[in-house]
């Protein structure tokens, strides 16, 4: 999200809690850049999830709805033309992701480079060992299933750009390490934190980093809102995920092989933000 007026930029890696803080925010978006368009649907997310409303809005139009045919007319253009911003540079866009959730790297094709270097960028996390469940059960339409997880994490974990990228995937810009060939030969063979980092090094350029678990309070709202110098407004829980009929503490979904992968995969979050396995089982 970004805002020219206040001269800051949130980035929201998937399942963070993010679109909670981006109703506090909305505000002051800047308006048509990409995805500010789902500010428009904010207020209908406390008793709905995304997924909750495709389905409603869906279902409107099939039957007609001229009030809201009508809504989605007026929506900003990124929503009419999602390759607006990214045709002159394919590789911007990902139909794996959305315009929802663009990695600091991502917004950096998008702007100058000074107005890039001048803007307060800060962003939300959360430990991965949770945050991968809650990807999975999100796209598994609350229904846990170990097959199903471990391939999705080990296909798409390192394919930028992803919902399954670590946060720090987000959070940071990549830098080449000038990588022998036998190095990428290796990394080619295996995908592992170690290969990988061989071939890529990522820097943080975020000023800061808000937590999942820590910061999804009122107290850190009014706090974050003096820093920008903009009004506060009540922390709102949106966007639950309401198919999950068996809520319980993610590591109760982990065995040592689901373990030993997330460890593996997932090793900068974990070594960056300080995460680390929780057990509750």
């Amino acid at each position: 999200m970004l805002s020219l007026k206040k001269n800051f930029l949130f980035i929201h890696p998937p399942k963070t809690g993010g679109t909670s803080y981006k109703n506090v925010l909305k505000k002051y978006e800047t308006a048509a850049t990409p995805g500010a368009h789902h500010s428009n649907f904010f207020e209908e997310l406390t008793d709905k999830s995304w997924q909750d409303l495709f389905e409603h809005y869906d279902q409107k139009i099939i039957e007609g709805d001229e009030e809201v045919i009508k809504k989605i007319k007026a929506l900003p253009e990124p929503i009419k033309d999602p390759n607006k911003y990214t045709e002159f540079i394919p590789n911007l866009k990902s139909h794996l992701t959305s315009d929802f959730h663009l990695a600091a790297s991502q917004w950096r094709e998008l702007m100058h480079p000074e107005l890039f270097n001048s803007l307060l960028k800060f962003g939300i996390v959360r430990n991965p060992y949770d945050r991968v469940i809650a990807l999975h059960l999100w796209h598994n339409n609350g229904i846990f299933d170990k097959e199903k997880f471990m391939h999705k994490v080990r296909k798409h974990a390192y394919l930028l750009f992803n919902d399954y990228n670590p946060c720090m995937y987000y959070m940071g810009l990549v830098r080449d390490t000038n990588a022998n060939k036998e190095e990428v030969d290796a990394a080619s063979r295996k995908s592992s934190a170690a290969t990988v980092e061989k071939l890529i090094k990522l820097e943080s350029c975020v000023d800061f980093c808000l937590k999942y678990e820590a910061h999804l309070n009122q107290e850190t709202v009014n706090s974050l809102c003096s820093q920008l110098s903009i009004e506060p407004s009540k922390l709102l829980h949106l966007n639950k995920n309401r198919r999950i009929t068996d809520r319980k503490h993610y590591s109760h979904y982990y065995d040592d092989e689901m373990y030993d992968l997330i460890t593996d995969l997932y090793a900068i979050d974990l070594q960056v933000f300080n995460y680390k396995f929780e057990d509750q089982r």
